[in-house]
C-alpha cells in the first residue's frame, strides 16, 4: 500500500539521542562506631572525573534501620561537619557514593579512596573505616 513512500522505515534520530541516558552507579556502604552519638566528623575522598558526576551523600542513626529513616546529607569533601549546623550523629553512619557519568568527551568518573573521620578527632570512627 505505502511500499513507495519514503516514510515507510520510521525515522528515530533525534529520538534515541533525546531519550539516551548517561551511565550512573552507587556504591552504598555502612559504617559502625560502636559507640552510641558518635559525631561524624569529615568525609575525605580521592577521585577522577568532574564534580558534577560525583556526589556523597550520608546520614546516621542508633541502627541501619533508624539511621535509613533520616535524610541524607551530601557532603563536601574533606570539609568538617563538626560544629556546623549540619550535624551528622548516631552509632551507624550510611554512606551512598554515587557516579555520573556525563558527556563523551568528560573524564571517567573514578573512586579510588574514601575516609571517614570523627568529631574530635581525625583519627578512624571505628572498624568499618574504609579506605
Amino acid at each position: 500500500m505505502y511500499a513507495d513512500s519514503p516514510l515507510l522505515c520510521p525515522d528515530m534520530t533525534g529520538f534515541v539521542t533525546a531519550n539516551a541516558r548517561a551511565p550512573s552507579g552507587t556504591w552504598d556502604f555502612v559504617i559502625d562506631s560502636g559507640v552510641p552519638s558518635r559525631k561524624w566528623g569529615k568525609v575525605c575522598w580521592n577521585k577522577a572525573g568532574l564534580d558534577s558526576s560525583f556526589t556523597v551523600r550520608i546520614r546516621a542513626g542508633t541502627s541501619v534501620a533508624d539511621a535509613s529513616t533520616k535524610a541524607p546529607v551530601s557532603v563536601p569533601n574533606c570539609i568538617s561537619l563538626c560544629n556546623s549546623n549540619t550535624e551528622v550523629q548516631g552509632q551507624v553512619l550510611l554512606v551512598q557514593v554515587t557516579l555520573q557519568a556525563g558527556l563523551p568527551s568528560d573524564p571517567e568518573p573514578a573512586l579510588y579512596d574514601l575516609t571517614v573521620s570523627c568529631c574530635g578527632d581525625d583519627s578512624s570512627c571505628g572498624p568499618g573505616e574504609y579506605n
